[in-house]
């Protein structure tokens, strides 16, 4: 069995032993490195390349958003698992812009942790189920008060749904019967319908609609995400 190289960032050396303890219990996990600081986090991910980094974003000498951008530079495979116990949904928002896999409250089960690494090693993404509703329900909040956007046809759902979960152009067209350019027609015309930019607003719009169920596609769960 081919076990997920897991980094671990904690400026807290106790709380590192335990995640390591629990980790290393997994049959599928290896904990490679581990690292205190920003920016031994981002040498130990540039030079140990590992699958996901398990990060607190609470470090003492840079900001975990930056932490999280620059491990995504030097190691563009490793996904990115936030643990931390900032509850407010700007953290976040702000994590996800910065392109993290996961997000878990440092008060949730070890279950959940272990399912968000698992997920992320995958390539999708895992969010706590709680702070994913506060922060759908600010999106919504906060909507612009522009015209409303256009509804999508059923086919454009499915797009959505396979783009959110990180499938690339020609995963989605094999699955759909389409072409690649159809695909990207169909992207185009739901990024201008729905005023999404990127992939990270692309996941955003399909958990404020409920479509991050797994899609019916018999695909690879495996599948890196691409970038929108």
């Amino acid at each position: 069995m081919r076990r997920i190289r897991l980094l671990l960032v904690d400026d807290h050396a106790m709380v590192r032993e335990g995640i390591r303890n629990l980790l290393e219990l997994q049959a599928d996990m290896t904990v490679v490195g581990e690292a205190a600081t920003g920016r031994e986090a981002i040498e130990k991910a540039r030079a140990l390349k590992p699958a996901v980094v398990v990060l607190d974003v609470s470090l003492p000498d840079l900001e975990g958003r930056r932490v999280a951008r620059e491990v995504r530079a030097v190691a563009p495979s490793a996904r990115i698992v936030v643990l931390t116990a900032h509850e407010d949904e700007d953290s976040m928002l702000h994590l996800c812009q910065a392109g993290v896999s996961g997000y878990v409250l440092k008060h949730s089960s070890t279950a959940e942790l272990i399912e968000a690494i698992r997920t992320a090693a995958m390539g999708k993404v895992h969010f706590d189920a709680n702070l994913a509703g506060k922060v759908i329900a600010h999106q919504l909040g906060h909507k612009s008060t522009r015209n409303q956007p256009l509804e999508l046809s059923e086919r454009e759902v499915e797009v959505v749904r396979l783009v959110a979960w990180g499938h690339s152009n020609k995963e989605i067209g094999s699955v759909l019967g389409i072409s690649v350019k159809t695909v990207e027609t169909y992207k185009a015309r739901i990024a201008e319908k729905q005023h999404l930019q990127t992939r990270t607003d692309m996941v955003r719009f399909a958990m404020s609609h409920g479509w991050m169920n797994p899609p019916e596609s018999g695909m690879d769960a495996g599948v890196a995400p691409t970038p929108f």
